[in-house]
């Protein structure tokens, strides 16, 4: 009815394919905001205690976050003894560790690996260990760096030397996100890791959240560290880029039935079964639209994801990756995906 409405008004002034496109594009927004927004306003409190079939949605108790203290200047050996043997204890640093997961707690069957790509992310990485350690000791990292100037990769190879839970994978230059994550798949899969996380070097992913995410991927597929969820939050982000990431969201879940509140997010947990059957070869998408694709596809796969609230802070060192064209990218694949014909790559 809306689109009826809408076109039939625009023919009279505007060609006919002009006033289609229009049309549709007003009746999309509409059915966006009143299939999904509303909706999400009237059924969120319900996912606390029901199932739904492809995704869930769950809230564990809140972890307690690190304070983290400026980046140590001078030489690499002394930022590498600031996080692994630090002249000032790290209990001092940390009020109340809350829900911690110690290194006897951790499931010692559940062989963890969180992949870190970098590029110029020297400041972060030192800081991002150290939190990544305290709230998951029995956790490996893998640093996927593509020949950062800045000398991150450098940087890392001494952080690995001096602690065995440290990987370094090097390329030879800035190929994309999403490349770096399938780089980092396929070495979790070759080295038996049992769960895989994807994680920003930029410190906009608390580890803080790691326990609650290690629970959660016991009983599920795929955990998604959500924004969009009740109890998540972006409080220091501008108005417009909550408008790009919210309406990126909803512009996914809409064309593609995508039954998940944060498609887009960064901050998730796969399960190895998942990574071993989504034919990470054929994965199109380089930018942020790589967050979308594999939700798309765990989906299809018929997997179980499970939504776990976060508080997503902007980077507080280094320079932000975001771009016009990584926004373009992500829309591009939505629509490539939505209207493709079934068999075809990025099909739905």
């Amino acid at each position: 009815m809306c689109f009826s409405t809408v076109y039939t008004q625009l023919e009279r002034k505007l060609q006919n394919l002009v006033a289609y496109l229009i049309a549709f594009l007003l009746a999309t927004e509409v059915s966006i905001l009143v299939n999904f927004v509303l909706n999400d306003r009237i059924t969120s409190r319900l996912y606390m205690d029901e199932s739904i079939t492809s995704s869930e949605h769950i809230t564990i108790a809140p972890a307690y976050e690190v304070l983290t203290t400026p980046g140590v200047s001078g030489p690499m050996e002394e930022q590498v003894m600031s996080i692994f043997s630090p002249s000032e204890s790290v209990s001092t640093l940390i009020p109340d560790p809350g829900p911690i997961l110690s290194a006897t707690q951790q499931d010692a069957t559940l062989r963890t690996l969180i992949i870190i790509p970098t590029y110029n992310e020297r400041e972060n990485l030192p800081l991002l260990l150290r939190d990544i350690f305290f709230f998951a000791p029995r956790t490996d990292v893998l640093v996927v760096d593509d020949n950062s100037p800045d000398g991150t990769g450098e940087l890392a190879d001494l952080l690995s030397r001096q602690d065995a839970r440290v990987h370094v994978l090097h390329r030879p230059g800035k190929l994309g996100l999403g490349t770096a994550y399938i780089a980092g798949f396929k070495y979790a899969i070759a080295h038996g890791y049992s769960a895989t996380f994807e994680m920003d070097a930029d410190l906009s992913h608390g580890p803080r959240y790691l326990p609650d995410m290690l629970r959660a991927i016991e009983h599920a597929d795929l955990v998604i560290g959500s924004r969009y969820v009740t109890g998540g939050a972006t409080p220091n982000w501008s108005v417009s880029r909550r408008m790009i990431s919210g309406c990126g969201n909803l512009f996914a879940r809409f064309m593609l039935g995508i039954p998940v509140h944060d498609c887009t997010g960064g901050f998730r947990c796969y399960r190895r079964q998942v990574l071993e059957e989504i034919e990470l070869d054929s994965v199109q998408s380089r930018g942020y639209a790589f967050q979308v694709e594999l939700t798309h596809r765990v989906l299809q796969g018929g997997f179980k994801i499970v939504e776990v609230p976060i508080t997503f802070m902007d980077r507080r060192l280094g320079v932000s990756k975001m771009s016009r064209s990584i926004v373009i990218e992500a829309f591009a694949y939505v629509l490539r995906a939505r209207f493709s014909k079934p068999g075809v790559p990025g099909a739905v």
